[in-house]
């Protein structure tokens, strides 16, 4: 029979000895390689078998083999990613500048004449004048009065007719007819009503009077009309539009028109 304690000692001193080829990488002792040589075949300890996981963790050497495997893709995988960045990058620089420039023509030819001549339009047109000549056709009624003072001069040969029985007194007569003849002798005439003397009138006649007037006035004149809009209700309608362009205006003043504004020389 065999000694169950040098049986033990010998399969325990195999396991440590197992442990330490697994941690250096050694393959485990066969039976053959590990039984003494001058132990005679009665005392030969059973063949010792590694108990455990079967999955055993890499080697050093494996681990030594397999790192420049690891850095070699790590380096390709770097290599790769720089060059697609840098693409990436120059084809967003590239369509950036495409767009800037895309953006320079807008604001000279769209954006800025558009949004300056709309705000522009509508200060100049609240500030604006209505000037023109309107003709003035129609007719006015004319119902007054009027007060006339002046003197008549009146000079005139002319009849008058006696209203009244008349005695006309140092008259001179003088008849030559017949028996009876007088020359310039001294009398007094009575002239009957009705009796028609010729007379010559030569006097101013002042006269005052006031004269109803009713006329109908035909005009026609042309007028001239100024009126500021400004003063007028187009004022706040005015006002309302060319503060909605403002923001506008005010954003499109301040971007660039070319490189060397974007830059800062101009």
């Amino acid at each position: 029979m065999s000694n169950p304690i040098r049986e033990s000692s010998g399969s325990r001193l195999k396991q440590i000895i197992g442990k330490l080829d697994e941690k250096e990488g050694r393959p485990p002792l066969t039976q053959s390689a590990a039984q003494p040589t001058s132990l005679p075949a009665p005392f030969a300890p059973p063949t010792w078998k590694p108990t455990g996981n079967p999955r055993r963790r890499p080697t050093a050497r494996a681990q030594s083999e397999a790192a420049p495997q690891a850095d070699s893709g790590w380096e390709r995988f770097k290599g790769f990613a720089i060059l697609f960045s840098f693409i990436v990058n120059m084809i967003f620089v590239s369509i950036l500048i495409v767009v800037i420039a895309f953006a320079f023509q807008i604001k000279k030819n769209i954006a800025g004449p558009l949004i300056s001549g709309l705000y522009g339009g509508f200060v100049q047109m609240d500030a604006a004048h209505i000037q023109t000549m309107i003709p003035v056709n129609t007719t006015v009624e004319v119902n007054d009065t009027l007060s006339v003072a002046f003197d008549l001069p009146l000079q005139q040969n002319t009849n008058v007719v006696l209203s009244e029985p008349t005695l006309i007194t140092g008259a001179s007569v003088s008849i030559a007819g017949g028996v009876l003849q007088l020359n310039n002798a001294p009398t007094t005439i009575f002239l009957p009503r009705g009796t028609v003397l010729p007379v010559t009138l030569n006097l101013t006649v002042p006269v005052s009077q006031t004269v109803p007037v009713s006329l109908s006035v035909p005009i026609s004149i042309p007028v001239a009309v100024d009126i500021p809009l400004d003063q007028t209700e187009l004022h706040e309608p005015f006002s309302n539009l060319r503060d909605l362009f403002a923001p506008y205006y005010n954003v499109v003043s301040l971007l660039p028109d070319s490189w060397g504004e974007l830059v800062g020389l101009k």
